[in-house]
């Protein structure tokens, strides 16, 4: 992975599985990285800034945009990865 140092990234869905580890992998290559997440439980993620979101909420969808580029000045990389599963 190149130095994404200076970088600012945002990815959704990133609990567990395929976002939690791109959103490692951008933390590891030098990224501020925001993640969004339901649950804020898990605290072992430490390198990356947590964000509560349920993005079947459009409103809590563009709010965490917004507070990243507010906090950050930017957003460099967005990795949409959030899934709503299989509930109903």
């Amino acid at each position: 992975m190149p130095d994404l140092t200076g970088k600012v990234a945002l990815v959704t869905g990133a609990s567990r599985g395929v976002g939690k580890g791109v959103a490692t992998a951008l933390a590891d290559a030098g990224a501020s990285v925001h993640v969004t997440r339901r649950s804020l439980t898990d605290g072992r993620d430490r390198s990356v800034t947590r964000h509560h979101v349920d993005h079947a909420d459009d409103a809590q969808t563009e709010a965490v945009v917004e507070r990243v580029i507010a906090d950050e000045g930017r957003l460099d990389i967005l990795v949409n990865n959030a899934w709503p599963g299989y509930e109903k």
